[in-house]
């Protein structure tokens, strides 16, 4: 099959051999002549095609040529714009030094200056200084491109790390959010117990003592029958104790009513239960970015040159500097080892002198 950007004959051994043949119809395993070229769409078209191909509306405006025309290399394919993939370019805007077509001309451009055909400053054949110059800098942008694609990827690597292991620590979280839960149901459930246990202890006894109320009522219920059998001794002395039961059981009635029921109750923590019920997550997942700052390389150069002589009067040992700092006021500090000094010098404050130090003298002496 021959397409629209290589012009070179097809002979595949059929039947029937065409020096072009169509090619919507060599998609679907057909084979037909080629009888017209079409340089928008790279097509060959036979005559079919060609029909069909002047009725759309999408190309019916394109202009066929004879297959021999492009054989001959007449074939002229225009590019087409960047903003509007169905028009061609036409015009050069020496503002924006870009190529357009006529309607991004027409609506973006309108106030440009130096708006040309291409035709009219396309005349010179473009330079081997300008395409080598486009070829590095192509290869250099390819490179930063390819650079920025490996941290790309690595990025993606790191922010895969990244969940993993915050995905841990969410089930690190969750963990100990239950064993805290799981400790203070088990903390709530003993207390539950311990409170349970003492009421019922307290109950149990209770009704271990109206139990022998009771029975004691009845025997002084059932002694009252029998009363008149005993002497007026025996009588006196059998009334004022059962009196006395009687008393002791009312006191005992008196007592246990004004105690009351029992009864236990559990409060919800809400406090607790509010943090939980109302908390939206777990914890916060944001994203941030992390720019990386090359730091300007600086190049000093030496101004000027001086040999100063640092050694004081009282130096016992040879001056060895070991560090020098300026400071901001031009001050210059340094620390002699061998005396177990810092010396301070003294420069001249004027700023063609900044790095000229002119007139020094030594002053201050920290030992």
């Amino acid at each position: 099959m021959a397409d629209g950007s290589n012009f070179q004959s097809l002979k595949d051994g059929s039947d029937a051999d065409f020096e072009f043949t169509c090619t919507p119809c060599s998609k679907d395993n057909i084979r037909e002549e080629a009888d017209k070229y079409c340089p928008e769409c790279h097509e060959y078209l036979c005559k079919t095609c060609t029909r069909c191909h002047g009725r759309f509306i999408a190309t019916q405006q394109h202009t066929l040529l004879d297959k021999s025309d492009a054989k001959r290399g007449a074939v002229v394919s225009r590019i087409k714009c960047l903003f509007h993939p169905d028009r061609e370019i036409e015009m050069y805007c020496l503002t924006h030094d870009m190529v357009y077509c006529l309607l991004c001309i027409a609506t973006e451009h309108r106030s440009c200056h130096e708006v040309n055909k291409i035709e009219d400053v396309s005349k010179q054949r473009v330079t081997q200084a300008e395409i080598k110059s486009l070829l590095d800098g192509t290869q250099t942008v390819q490179d930063k491109v390819k650079s920025l694609t490996v941290k790309q990827k690595q990025n993606v690597t790191a922010i895969e790390k990244e969940k993993e292991a915050f995905e841990g620590k969410l089930d690190d979280t969750v963990t100990k959010l239950m064993e805290h839960i799981r400790k203070l149901k088990r903390e709530t459930a003993k207390c539950l117990n311990d409170k349970y246990s003492t009421l019922k202890e307290e109950l149990v006894s209770a009704i271990s003592v109206s139990g022998r109320t009771a029975e004691d009522l009845k025997q002084t219920k059932e002694q009252l029958y029998t009363i008149d059998s005993l002497d007026l001794e025996q009588q006196f002395v059998r009334v004022k104790l059962m009196k006395k039961t009687v008393q002791d059981a009312n006191t005992f009635i008196t007592e246990g009513e004004a105690e009351g029921t029992k009864f236990i109750v559990f409060t919800v923590n809400k406090e607790l239960t509010d943090i939980i019920t109302k908390a939206n997550s777990i914890g916060e997942v944001t994203t941030g970015i992390v720019h990386e700052q090359k730091l300007k390389q600086r190049q000093y150069k030496i101004k000027s040159m001086k040999e100063i002589n640092v050694k004081l009067s009282n130096d016992e040992q040879k001056c060895y500097i070991s560090d020098i700092c300026r400071l901001a006021d031009g001050t210059i500090l340094m620390t002699d080892c061998f005396n177990n000094k810092v010396k301070r010098l003294n420069t001249n404050d004027s700023v063609e002198n900044v790095y000229l130090i002119l007139m020094l003298t030594l002053q201050g002496i920290l030992v």
